[in-house]
């Protein structure tokens, strides 16, 4: 796929095309989808848990599912595109999807675990000391990696998007921003300010909205179906004509 001088992908062919398409349409519902389950979450403390009850675990499907649309549009993108971001776009690739597939196992398992923790102890929900070691340990394996790899693989995938003229830098740059203040504002926030802390939903709410902005933007990168034209269709045409097979199309005078 080439690229025009305004940034815009060129028509490509028609697989390509169509896988495009799909691509921008996953990134377009998924980032909605993700952007409206984190507004609609409950609060995050021990007591706002509890109360929410069957409700936590379904806003954290919403968002779960929101992300695997985003798994699906990155994947789309970068098989549609890939072959010209070179080792730089794979490895970018590479940690934009281990981010948001353990985001997405994250986001489940927070839905799972949370309101049953909630009913046993609410203190515990979303506290840095969960009682003992070997749960806080068996958490961080999961949110560490998590937090690390969900923003820097958004950073780099629009960085790399961006280098190759195929986005424009406010994209690149909401994106990478709004990924950051989701991972860190509600992550690390949550267990610097608290669960029950108003900077929480804040920035996680603004942190979600503006890479779901900004993704929708990225996945414009894909290659659109090349245009049809009156050769196309002709040749279309032709070929579907019954005991056509191909060759010239010059009529052959029956005999008898």
């Amino acid at each position: 796929m080439s690229t025009a001088r305004d940034g815009q992908p060129t028509p490509a062919s028609q697989p390509a095309g169509q896988v495009g398409r799909l691509a921008r349409r996953a990134a377009l519902l998924g980032g909605l989808v993700f952007a409206i389950g984190v507004l609609l979450h409950p609060a995050r403390d021990g007591a706002g848990v509890l109360a929410a009850g069957a409700r936590y675990g379904l806003v954290h499907d919403l968002i779960a599912f929101g992300l695997v649309l985003q798994v699906l549009a990155l994947v789309g993108l970068y098989a549609s595109i890939g072959h010209t971001l070179g080792r730089a776009g794979w490895r970018a690739f590479v940690v934009a999807l281990l981010g948001l597939v353990l985001w997405v196992a994250l986001i489940v398992g927070d839905g799972m675990y949370n309101p049953v923790l909630a009913r046993l102890d609410p203190a515990l929900v979303h506290a840095a000391d969960q009682g003992d070691r070997a749960t806080a340990a068996s958490l961080a394996l999961l949110a560490v990696p998590a937090l690390l790899a969900f923003p820097t693989g958004y950073a780099s995938w629009a960085r790399v998007l961006r280098r190759r003229g195929l986005v424009p830098g406010w994209a690149a740059a909401l994106t990478t921003t709004g990924a950051v203040l989701y991972a860190v504002g509600g992550g690390v926030g949550i267990l610097l300010f608290g669960p029950a802390s108003a900077v929480v939903p804040i920035a996680e709410g603004v942190g979600a909205v503006a890479p779901a902005i900004g993704g929708t933007r990225l996945a414009q990168a894909a290659p659109r179906p090349a245009p049809a034209t009156p050769e196309t269709v002709d040749a279309g045409a032709v070929g579907s004509r019954p005991g056509h097979t191909g060759g010239s199309t010059t009529d052959v005078p029956l005999s008898g």
